[in-house]
């Protein structure tokens, strides 16, 4: 078969994918450089180990063209300066002396570096007393061409859709048969598998499942869609991924 069936655990994510991905490629534009990080401890003063609400972020961060590093490098700068202006301090000010403590991890991997194209994925683990939630986000940054330095959609990956577009009907339409063929694919594994819930149903993967953006790149390059802890399957499968190299989607379009 074409299709395969991965599960991925969020240690391979962050062990196995990474390291063949920091030498991936002679030719790639940008290189790695020190991490973008910070740590935010509540209430105000207050050590890593004493704080009610600790949140801590580390991004990545890229050398290479200025221009294009910038574009990549702003990505994470904004969520940061984002998180650290709204989010994190309304939150952290709504605890109570009593609450259970809550930690806040933001951590990468980079699971593919080319001549075209940089991926990363970006997981949150938000520990409240003893229990633990992870949310997974792929990215996938343009390298060269009018787009590069952004985050591309599926539809501009496979080609089918110019990142300068502004027609909303086209994109929608473009953005409409990438997500069909590939809740097609996946659905069609899901049900080969004995991993995913009995009683899932297409209408339900459906409802959650955004092809479009939700993917990253292997270190070989395919395309790596991915569910997360407890979506389709029992949480302690951990993150569930459906890989396919780019002929196949394009083959199947």
């Amino acid at each position: 078969m074409h299709k395969r069936l991965t599960m991925l655990t969020l240690l391979l994510l962050t062990a196995v994918l990474m390291l063949p991905c920091l030498s991936a490629c002679a030719e790639c534009p940008v290189e790695l450089s020190a991490p973008l990080t910070g740590v935010y401890s509540w209430p105000e003063g207050s050590s890593e180990e004493e704080a009610l609400y600790l949140y801590r972020y580390c991004y990545p961060q890229v050398d290479g063209a200025e221009e294009l590093a910038a574009q990549i490098n702003s990505t994470y700068l904004y969520a940061a300066e984002d998180a650290l202006g709204f989010e994190v301090p309304m939150l952290a000010s709504a605890m109570q002396p009593g609450d259970p403590r809550k930690i806040v991890d933001i951590s990468h991997t980079v699971t593919y570096m080319g001549e075209e194209y940089l991926s990363v994925t970006i997981t949150k683990r938000v520990i409240t007393g003893g229990t633990e939630t992870i949310v997974v986000s792929g990215h996938v940054f343009a390298l060269t061409g009018s787009g590069a330095g952004r985050i591309v959609s599926l539809p501009v990956f496979m080609g089918i859709l110019d990142p300068e577009e502004t027609d909303d009907w086209y994109m929608n339409r473009q953005t409409r048969k990438a997500d069909d063929l590939v809740r097609g694919l996946v659905w069609a594994d899901i049900q080969a598998s004995d991993l995913c819930y009995d009683d899932l149903t297409f209408e339900e993967l459906e409802a959650s499942f955004y092809p479009e953006e939700d993917f990253f790149l292997t270190q070989n390059g395919d395309v790596c869609f991915y569910f997360q802890p407890g979506l389709i399957a029992p949480e302690e499968e951990g993150l569930m991924t459906f890989s396919y190299p780019l002929w196949l989607l394009l083959d199947e379009m």
